[in-house]
């Protein structure tokens, strides 16, 4: 089905998505469409601080990769915007499958991309160049098709008006990143199973993120939390430590 509607983040449903982002070796966190600057998704290349149990007080955060989600998305906006997708046409998604489109897009930037890291470290001046002008656009198009594959397995790609026009284009971009970066990604070392295990720190800065993870995350955990969230406003960059 296909509505103009406002779809929201349940905590039911972000307890289920984090339970497979972290079987992607990835931790998940809730943020608003204007946090992720107008965007659905985000997988960042830094890490950031998770927490191995939230039920307890005293942590010690790990660095770990994190994914972002929206909590809420608008559907006609997300369908307009993806029918100038570089190939797959996002509109052609059911209400249904939007969260989870988005959820595996970026896992698949985390486990189905050219390498940045690889990018950074070219020798090739020239090459790199070439490369650096052309892996945004890929890499776009490979984490379309990794979640295409996990949501709508065996079906055709939807090609978008770009997409059908410059498939010679993105075949030869894919030739020549072929031939200079690895697609292999990081090493996926899934993260502990468990709604309060390998929790990013950002989901427990305010009780409404907490509540997303459950009942049980520990209330002294929250309140440090907001007070670093509080410093951090305040012109603090101290951050987490």
């Amino acid at each position: 089905m296909k509505r103009d509607v406002i779809l929201r983040l349940t905590r039911t449903r972000y307890r289920e998505f984090a339970e497979i982002a972290k079987r992607s070796g990835v931790a998940l966190e809730v943020c608003t469409y204007t946090e992720l600057e107008k965007a659905w998704g985000r997988y960042s290349l830094w890490a950031m601080p998770i927490f191995p149990d939230v039920r307890e007080e005293r942590q010690m955060a790990q660095e770990r990769g994190v994914i972002s989600l929206a909590s809420a998305i608008n559907t006609r906006t997300f369908r307009e915007c993806g029918r100038t997708r570089p190939e797959l046409d996002w509109s052609a998604l059911g209400d249904d499958e939007i969260y989870p489109f988005v959820l595996w897009h970026e896992i698949g930037h985390r486990v189905d991309n050219f390498s940045l890291v690889d990018l950074m470290c070219m020798k090739d001046f020239e090459a790199r160049n070439t490369c650096q002008g052309i892996i945004g656009y890929v890499n776009e198009v490979l984490a379309d098709r990794y979640a295409w594959s996990k949501v709508c397995p065996g079906q055709p790609i939807p090609l978008t008006k770009r997409g059908a026009e410059q498939r010679q284009l993105l075949q030869d971009s894919l030739d020549i990143l072929s031939k200079y970066l690895s697609r292999d990604g990081f090493k996926i070392k899934p993260l502990w199973p468990g709604q309060y295990h390998d929790v990013p720190e950002s989901m427990l800065r305010t009780p409404a993120k907490a509540a997303f993870v459950g009942p049980k995350v520990s209330r002294a955990l929250v309140q440090q939390g907001m007070e670093r969230q509080k410093k951090n406003s305040l012109g603090d960059e101290s951050g987490y430590r």
